[in-house]
């Protein structure tokens, strides 16, 4: 066998997982903020620091309007 590519798009800030960086992903991440981490928001903690807090606020904030293809 050899090697197999796949292929995988990542958008860092869409928390909801619509492809697109917008208002909603803003919202969700700022509704979270100061609440524990669990596999239900997970997705918030944008910069993976182990808080969900301003800074993954302002990095979501800072990458609206930004999409997949």
């Amino acid at each position: 066998m050899g090697d197999v590519s796949i292929p995988m798009a990542m958008l860092l800030g869409d928390v909801n997982a619509s492809r697109r960086i917008d208002a909603a992903d803003v919202s969700l991440v700022r509704q979270q903020a100061l609440e524990p981490i669990t596999t239900a928001n997970f997705r918030e903690d944008v910069n993976a620091n182990g808080i969900i807090d301003s800074g993954d606020v302002f990095q979501t904030r800072s990458k609206t309007e930004t999409s997949l293809r």
